[in-house]
Formats: C-alpha cells, structure tokens, sequence
C-alpha cells in the first residue's frame, strides 16, 4: 500500500507557499523565522501537557521532550541573530 500523504494545516500550506516562492538570504531568512514559530508552539504545547495532562504516559513524554525542544529553539533562535 501507498504510503498515507500528510495533511497539512492553512498555515502550514501559506508558510510552504511562501517559502517556495523565495531563494537564497530571503529564503534561509523566512525558513529560519518559521523554524523558531514552530519550535515555540510545540514548546507551549509540550509545557502545557507535561503540567496538566491527564495521560501520565503523554505527560511523561512531554516532561521528557521539554530539553530537547527547548534546545531546538535556542539553536533556532541563535541562527536567525547570526544571518
């Protein structure tokens, strides 16, 4: 069977648009800001879980996420203040 294709949200599709239309410095510039929009949604959803979910399995994966995604952003955030 055919592997299932992702489904991608508004946004998402806009940011895809968007980036598809754009090369170089404006690309690498426009990429790294969604980069650091992304890791900071996913940071606010991996905190919110961790501190009242209600699956302690998913509460602990979050617990356990919160470092590596925390770190992520950081890097993230470094990048865009180097270009």
């Amino acid at each position: 069977p055919a592997a299932a294709q992702p489904v991608l949200t508004s946004g998402q599709e806009a940011q895809y648009d968007k980036l598809q239309g754009l090369s170089g410095a404006r690309f690498d510039q426009a990429y790294l800001q969604a980069m650091v929009q992304s890791h900071e949604t996913a940071m606010k959803i991996f905190q919110q879980e961790a501190s009242s979910g209600r699956n302690l399995l998913i509460k602990g994966f979050a617990m356990h996420m919160i470092p590596a995604v925390r770190e992520h952003l950081t890097e993230a955030e470094e990048l865009t203040k180097s270009r």
